[in-house]
């Protein structure tokens, strides 16, 4: 008996150690893949981000959207969506309304930033909110998530630039960024994300979210711009699984600049009543 217990005492030592040593591990972080012989300059990389983290709309805007859900195999589904966008000292807001075809539309609301949150929901329906982990949960059988709509690798200070190459036939900056310890915790399952930033629009054309050994698990790409009242916008861009092949492309049919909108739209106390909220029709520019 004795010596089954100091065995066993022995056994759960080892066990207990192990277990120490490898909660103790760091997260793995994807490793640089550098597309020019020398690594360029980190100075000048930091630069180039911080040109680049506030580029978009500036005044709130409204877009009307079709929704293509693209299986690899099986037929296509489309649905139409409305998407609010403003911003604030603190990061950006956006609200995606799905109509999948039936009584409620779909909800989410995201506020980015340094330390995003968001909710979900139906019109005339309660709102959840999404806890960490969960960000990177898709929508409606889309492949949309707050965490595609929120972008937080643009806040993530700790970064690689990897160098400028072509993308599309384009020069375009390269970037290898890593989560804060705070999105770590909201996004477990993200080890970084790629960026290819456009030199000339100093804009995102590419996004891919990477797991913890630098494999893509979804692919983010702009197809498309579009002029409007002398402002670029991202006509249409697509959402890639890259594990199934299969992807959902986002199309802005419409489009309002420096729109008013109401507070409600995305705070929580009042995301059911703005649902009936609408823009009116001499504010809106369709897009072709």
């Amino acid at each position: 008996m004795r010596r089954f217990l100091l065995v066993a005492g022995t056994l759960f030592c080892i066990g207990a150690c192990s277990f120490v040593e490898l909660s103790a591990q760091p997260r793995l972080r994807p490793p640089a893949s550098y597309v020019q012989p020398t690594p360029p300059s980190r100075a000048e990389g930091q630069a180039i981000l911080e040109r680049s983290r506030d580029i978009g709309l500036s005044g709130p805007y409204y877009f009307e959207l079709e929704l293509s859900v693209l299986p690899r195999r099986g037929e296509t589904r489309r649905m139409s969506a409305r998407w609010f966008g403003s911003r604030t000292a603190s990061g950006a807001l956006a609200r995606l309304e799905l109509a999948p075809g039936g009584d409620r539309n779909t909800v989410l609301v995201v506020h980015g930033g340094v330390a995003p949150v968001a909710w979900r929901g139906e019109t005339g329906g309660a709102f959840e909110v999404l806890e960490a982990g969960r960000l990177s949960e898709n929508l409606e059988g889309t492949h949309v998530s707050a965490a595609d709509l929120s972008t937080p690798f643009m806040q993530w200070t700790d970064h690689v630039y990897e160098g400028l190459a072509r993308f599309r036939g384009r020069p375009t900056h390269v970037f290898l960024l890593y989560p804060s310890d705070g999105d770590a915790e909201r996004y477990p399952e993200i080890g970084g994300a790629r960026v290819f930033i456009d030199t000339a629009y100093q804009a995102i054309s590419q996004a891919q979210w990477l797991d913890e050994l630098g494999n893509p698990t979804k692919t983010i790409t702009v197809l498309d711009l579009k002029k409007i009242d002398e402002r670029w916008i991202v006509k249409s861009f697509e959402i890639r699984d890259e594990k199934s092949r299969d992807k959902t492309r986002l199309s802005i049919t419409a489009a309002a600049l420096d729109v008013s909108l109401p507070a409600e739209l995305f705070v929580a106390e009042g995301l059911v009543e703005a649902s009936s909220f609408a823009i009116a029709d001499e504010s809106i520019v369709r897009v072709r």
